[in-house]
């Protein structure tokens, strides 16, 4: 797994809008794999990205959670997952949608922003349910994402000077960088760090 070394407040992540996207090819789901998580099993503490051992997905703040309603995710197979949540919403129900290769497969209304502080980590939740399989260019946006842009920046490479660069907080990509260190693309050069025994593809 991949350690960021960045909270989720460093990341505008809490009580905030934001949208965060990664691809992944899944190995095996004999238990739930994990794209992006956290360290911290507590109510609306713990954001993350994983794959259900029966093959849905899910956008989890912890104990409140939106999952798809069949299975959509198959091993050996690249996906793109988004998952955005826009909390302008004044009520406290707060809108979150899920994406799988541009196209929405969940939404449905939070009764609570997410609070969690704790580092963002790649491939990890809790202390466990690690990803088996590849992930691959993993990025934090401020605010809310269209299902225009999702659909569009899940193919698009951004790069320093791209009108969409400058709403990214973080960028990981993993083509790049040493043994022990994950790129990333941003001015603020968030490198994270290997855990274990990664691969590069």
């Amino acid at each position: 797994y991949v350690a960021t070394g960045v909270s989720g407040s460093a990341l505008g992540l809490v009580n905030e809008s934001f949208s965060v996207g990664a691809w992944f090819k899944v190995r095996s789901l004999t238990n739930n794999r994990t794209v992006v998580g956290m360290d911290q099993g507590a109510n609306n503490k713990a954001l993350h990205i994983l794959v259900n051992s029966d093959g849905t997905l899910k956008f989890g703040f912890w104990s409140n959670d939106l999952t798809t309603a069949s299975s959509v995710i198959q091993t050996g197979k690249w996906y793109h997952a988004t998952i955005v949540y826009d909390a302008s919403r004044s009520n406290g129900q707060n809108d979150r949608f899920l994406y799988l290769n541009g196209k929405q497969v969940a939404a449905d209304e939070s009764p609570s922003d997410f609070k969690g502080d704790k580092e963002l980590l790649i491939g990890r939740l809790d202390g466990s349910r690690y990803f088996d399989g590849e992930i691959d260019q993993v990025r934090v946006w401020r605010g809310t994402l269209t299902q225009g842009e999702v659909q569009e920046r899940a193919y698009q490479t951004v790069e320093p000077g791209d009108a969409a660069f400058s709403e990214l907080e973080a960028a990981y990509r993993f083509d790049a960088g040493g043994t022990t260190t994950a790129f990333e693309q941003t001015s603020s050069y968030r490198f994270g760090t290997f855990n274990g025994d990664p691969t590069r593809q």
